[in-house]
């Protein structure tokens, strides 16, 4: 489970994306890397802000995921 050291701030950007603001360093860094993160059951994508990203036209191009096979040699 993640403890956080610092402040996060969400703001709604519409269109089911969201913009997260840490406050310390070391909760930037474990929500961008800790994951996969799910909320609800729901599969919850986390990536650093790109300046040219704009809610309303982006569509989500790729999905990383765990896959687990069992029995595998």
């Amino acid at each position: 489970m993640w403890v956080r050291k610092g402040v996060i701030s969400i703001i709604d950007l519409s269109n089911d994306y969201y913009l997260v603001a840490f406050t310390h360093e070391d909760d930037q860094y474990a929500a961008l890397m800790d994951g996969p993160w799910f909320i609800y059951d729901h599969y919850l994508t986390v990536k650093e802000w790109s300046p040219n990203f704009h809610p309303a036209s982006d569509t989500i191009k790729e999905v990383a995921v765990w896959v687990r096979i069992s029995g595998l040699p």
